[in-house]
């Protein structure tokens, strides 16, 4: 077995943050997001198995996925009214020193 600098997942720990990150149906969502059978999300949940280890990572990663995306749709959502003529990014590449 190899060591993880976290520890596994608990049931309370699954059960939050799936709600979070899908609502209601988080159960199928979320089984469906890592790729296992809802069956596993309810037994784990339950407290009938323990998660594999990978699990927290993969939620770690889908959250973070997640919140991304978010920030993304509320930006184009911010934006989306502003004339073509807005200035665009602030950022211009230099040229080079050496050129």
């Amino acid at each position: 077995m190899i060591d993880s600098a976290y520890p596994l997942l608990a049931p309370h720990e699954l059960a939050q943050t799936g709600q979070a990150l899908f609502g209601a149906g988080w159960r199928a969502a979320l089984a469906h997001a890592i790729g296992v059978k809802e069956a596993e999300i309810v037994s784990v949940e339950s407290g009938n198995a323990a998660a594999p280890s990978e699990w927290r990572a993969q939620l770690i990663a889908l959250a973070q996925d997640m919140a991304l995306r978010s920030l993304e749709v509320a930006n184009n959502l911010l934006w989306r009214d502003l004339p073509e003529e807005a200035p665009q990014e602030l950022y211009a590449p230099q040229a080079p020193r050496y050129a």
